[in-house]
């Protein structure tokens, strides 16, 4: 059995290509020997069954959210990858470089990739060869055209983990004009501390009867859409956002350009003692 026939058997797993072969349950070199490479898989399929046919491997479904893509170590190398190479490379390529797998053939170079990029929008397959990455340029787009999400939110701490959040807060802009709101306290599971109420105002009975973050994200997803974050502070609202979503879907990410506010006024007004709102 070759290397195609062997990762393409349906009756052998239910994973995608390019989690097998990264993740060392099939090492390219093994191929060779098909005892060898056969006798790992049995290994795998009888002491750890494995579905990855279930999004996000959870059982919670998720619809194709444009804003919401994998946050896997390999597509982020295949972005860098695709970058260096002008944004367009051939899969193979990318099956060589990222991967680690060589004389491989167009076809299933074409299926590891399409499947370790499917439904992100950054990336584009030409003729299932060709992997070509899609940027959204707000840069070069007037201010008007853009949609601005201006976003804060409150947590139980500042530290991830074990901190969650229990406010989001967050009005939508377009044209300079307020054109939507999306305002909710979320039960974060745990206790708030005695400082955090003091410092927000919101304590724990006000949020024990409040949303689950899973039961939140599917309606934010779908408020922010490919809108520009706008936070003061932004890695601090967005690392707590994406921190919650990771957990509604594991290994994903909001793809969100985000703008933050405090950067953006040490820049206009230099020279302040301090930029705090």
């Amino acid at each position: 059995m070759n290397l195609h026939a062997f990762l393409c058997a349906p009756s052998v797993f239910s994973v995608p290509l390019w989690w097998i072969i990264r993740n060392g349950k099939v090492n390219h070199r093994d191929t060779e020997n098909t005892e060898l490479a056969q006798r790992k898989t049995n290994s795998i399929a009888v002491s750890r069954p494995i579905n990855l046919d279930s999004t996000c491997y959870n059982s919670r479904p998720m619809p194709p959210y444009p804003n919401l893509v994998s946050d896997s170590t390999l597509v982020q190398e295949t972005i860098d990858l695709l970058r260096l190479a002008g944004g367009r490379a051939e899969a193979k390529y990318i099956v060589d470089a990222v991967f680690k797998v060589s004389h491989i053939d167009d076809e299933l170079a074409g299926q590891l990739v399409g499947d370790l990029v499917k439904d992100d929008r950054r990336f584009r397959i030409i003729d299932g060869k060709t992997v070509e990455l899609q940027a959204h340029d707000f840069e070069s787009e007037l201010l008007n055209e853009i949609d601005f999400v201006v976003v804060d939110v409150e947590a139980t701490g500042a530290k991830l983990p074990p901190n969650r959040l229990i406010e989001l807060g967050a009005y939508r802009i377009h044209g300079r004009r307020i054109v939507d709101e999306f305002v909710v306290l979320v039960n974060p599971e745990i206790a708030i501390p005695r400082f955090v109420v003091g410092l927000t105002g919101i304590n724990n009975d006000m949020v024990k009867s409040a949303p689950l973050f899973a039961d939140v994200a599917p309606r934010w997803l779908e408020f922010v859409k490919d809108a520009v974050l706008i936070a003061h502070n932004s890695p601090f609202d967005t690392n707590f956002l994406n921190h919650e979503i990771s957990r509604v879907y594991p290994g994903h990410r909001m793809i969100n350009t985000h703008l933050c506010t405090v950067t953006l006024s040490r820049r206009v007004v230099p020279g302040l003692t301090n930029y705090k709102l």
